[in-house]
């Protein structure tokens, strides 16, 4: 089955933040049962944009859609029209191409799922994945759009149509599904708590004498 992952990044540099982590996580450790795709965005020029293509993400190759080229590392709140708005318009051009090769769609920030629930032509499970705390949009100031009353009150809308028609929510700690399983009281069994992951071949015990070795401590430390 086909698991495709939507984030307004290309994993190397991007828009590279915890997200971005992630979600390169995930596609590093394909299963048997599950294939992970890609939908992020390129400054590469030899990826074709709205094609499928494939992404090196250390030893790994993934298939790669990039719906958005872009010209450097954006910050995603950078002056002008936020790269994520811009990735969202990108997904509602793309939409049909997507839908071809997925079997299962999982999103990364909640309003990117819009244009897939908007116009459902078959059932594709839609899981949703809400990193960091409850309401993650307020923590995110830097750009004037932030600031706007209507603003938040739109993507609060938005956001309870979002989360009433896809199939699972995760929450990656406590906060965040505590905040969210009780003012989702009607649909609060479609929230479950996954908590982020470790890599275990990057974070693992080491010898004593090799990690004093290798951060210049003293035998006392």
């Amino acid at each position: 089955m086909n698991v495709v992952h939507f984030y307004a990044s290309n994993l190397n540099g991007v828009a590279e933040g915890g997200i971005a982590s992630y979600v390169r996580e995930l596609l590093k450790y394909p299963s048997k049962q599950f294939k992970h795709r890609f939908v992020g965005v390129t400054r590469n020029h030899q990826h074709w944009v709205g094609t499928w293509c494939q992404l090196q993400i250390e030893k790994c190759l993934v298939d790669f859609f990039p719906a958005l080229s872009v010209n450097k590392d954006y910050v995603t709140y950078d002056k002008g029209i936020p790269l994520n708005a811009k990735y969202l318009l990108a997904l509602f051009l793309y939409r049909s191409r997507i839908l071809k090769s997925a079997d299962i769609l999982h999103f990364h920030r909640v309003e990117l799922a819009l244009p897939f629930i908007l116009f459902k032509q078959r059932h594709i499970p839609i899981v949703l994945t809400i990193h960091g705390s409850a309401r993650h949009h307020e923590l995110v100031r830097s750009h004037k759009l932030f600031s706007k009353p209507w603003f938040n009150w739109l993507y609060l809308r938005i956001e309870t149509l979002i989360l009433s028609r896809v199939d699972r929510v995760i929450l990656v700690n406590s906060e965040g599904f505590n905040h969210y399983t009780s003012k989702f009281l009607g649909i609060k069994d479609k929230f479950v708590m996954v908590p982020t992951f470790v890599d275990c071949d990057e974070f693992k015990p080491m010898d004593k004498l090799t990690s004093r070795k290798n951060f210049g401590l003293d035998k006392k430390d």
